[in-house]
């Protein structure tokens, strides 16, 4: 009798310290904020893009470094991280 283990990890684009492929990264990190159904609003206000809000912040701070999870603290919505993290990058 054999038995098949399948594995639905999840593989997070990460973003490293350092690291030049930051657009690559923002590219991976977009397509998979798309699939999971997740729509940025610049000025969340309704409960339902608070939620999507909080759900970008979280995503985007699994997909990083610790040294941009400072960066991610300070910020309040999802377009303050993406603001710090463009002055960080310098792009």
């Amino acid at each position: 009798m054999s038995t098949t283990s399948t594995s639905n990890v999840l593989l997070l684009p990460k973003l490293k310290d350092g690291q030049d492929g930051f657009l690559t990264w923002k590219f991976r990190l977009n397509l998979l904020l798309e699939e999971k159904g997740i729509e940025i609003k610049i000025k969340p206000e309704t409960k339902e893009e608070l939620q999507a809000d909080i759900k970008t912040r979280s995503l985007i701070a699994q997909c990083v470094c610790d040294k941009y999870i400072e960066i991610i603290k300070k910020c309040r919505d999802d377009e303050k991280i993406r603001i710090s993290f463009r002055k960080e990058k310098r792009l």
